[in-house]
This record gives structure tokens, sequence and C-alpha cells, in this order.
């Protein structure tokens, strides 16, 4: 295994890479369909499931999901990311799309948000970036409402020449 790594893999850079700070200056721009993805996933299940509900997005990234949910009818939706500069780009989003007074997005952890508050949890190829999967996981289910919804996806991890993204 050490001769594989030693000849196949890169090493790690010595800095963690962190996402880069032009999208103060141009950010993204958000796709027309900001639900294709979840849609391609999940059928047309997740547009009944948030519609006249409260989701929860769990590493919401630029908060496409977060804000086509609303836009799909959902009453308000949370959205956490570890990264200040996507928290920023998705609250300038909202404001641009006028529903900022039904979307939230923070750093703050799961936990501090409470339990039982969400109608919806969704979670899209976050888990390989987590240091502990099992408590992530264990606050999302305490933030749903007895009955809720989770829809999750797992990216592969293997895929990434170090395992868990951002554990360098």
């Amino acid at each position: 295994g050490r001769l594989f790594l030693r000849l196949c893999c890169l090493p790690p850079p010595p800095v963690p890479v962190e996402p880069r700070d032009a999208y103060d200056d141009n950010p993204p721009v958000m796709g027309k369909d900001p639900l294709n993805w979840v849609r391609r996933m999940f059928g047309d299940r997740f547009e009944q499931a948030v519609r006249d509900r409260v989701m929860l997005d769990i590493g919401c990234g630029l908060g496409d999901q977060v804000l086509g949910a609303v836009q799909a009818g959902s009453r308000s939706a949370v959205g956490i990311e570890v990264t200040d500069l996507h928290v920023r780009v998705a609250t300038a989003r909202a404001v641009e799309l006028g529903i900022q007074d039904r979307v939230r997005f923070t750093t703050d952890p799961v936990s501090t948000l409470g339990a039982g508050w969400a109608d919806v949890v969704l979670s899209q190829n976050s888990f390989e970036h987590f240091a502990d999967p099992p408590e992530i996981l264990a606050q999302a289910y305490a933030a749903l409402k007895p009955g809720g919804q989770f829809f999750i996806t797992f990216g592969p991890s293997w895929w990434h020449p170090y395992g868990a993204h951002h554990f360098f």
C-alpha cells in the first residue's frame, strides 16, 4: 500500500486550499434550474416534500438547492456551510432573488439550531467533507420533526486522492 501511495499519489498540499476570493467580485451564476440535481436524483419527490415546509440543507455550498426549494414553494429554508465565502455568496443570491426573508445561510453547527424543527433535510455529497459523519448524521436526524424526510447522497470519496476532502 505504501509503495502504491508513493508511486501513484501526489502528496497533499502543505496548506489547505481555500476557495477563491474572486467570488466577492465575480460570484458564479446560479443555474436556471437550481433543483436540477435533486430532481435527477430523487425525481419530483423532493419538490413535493419541501412544498409548504421547512427545509435544512447541510453542506449547502453556494445555496442553489436552498434557494431553489424556496422558489419551489418551501415555507423557509436554512443552508449550513463551513465556508464563510459561500455563505456570503448564497446570502447575496437570496437578496437578488428577493427571498432573503425566507432563507438563512450560516456556518453554525446543526446542533445549535435546535431539535425537531425541520420537515426536510437535504445533504448532497457533503459527508465526505465531515470529520465526524456519524455525529453530523445524528444532528441532522435530531433537527428533523417526527415523520420528516431526509434526502441524502454520498459523493465518491474514493476518487479523491487523500480520502476525505478538507482534512489534509
